[in-house]
């Protein structure tokens, strides 16, 4: 197994903007995927407040992804459906 991130840590107090920045390769996407639930497969765990992330979690959060995400045959609202089901 390859280590990506380690001891990530950072703070957002209520009502502020998180922003994540980094070079290319830095591991944002892969952060953010693990935050959001759409990465399974790493090891270690995500705090917030000292309290594990859980799925619940999930729909307080969200991200814009760096490359759009779209499929021709889908309507806007199946779009936002779909993602929303990935959510879950």
């Amino acid at each position: 197994m390859v280590t990506i991130l380690n001891n990530i840590s950072g703070v957002a107090m209520p009502g502020e903007l998180f922003v994540l920045m980094g070079p290319s390769g830095a591991g944002k996407s892969s952060l953010l995927d693990v935050i959001a639930g759409r990465q399974k497969d790493y090891s270690g765990c995500v705090l917030v407040n000292g309290e594990k992330w859980t799925k619940q979690m999930n729909k307080l959060a969200s991200y814009v992804m760096q490359d759009d995400v779209f499929y021709e045959t889908l309507t806007v609202k199946e779009h936002l459906m779909f993602q929303a089901e990935l959510r879950m």
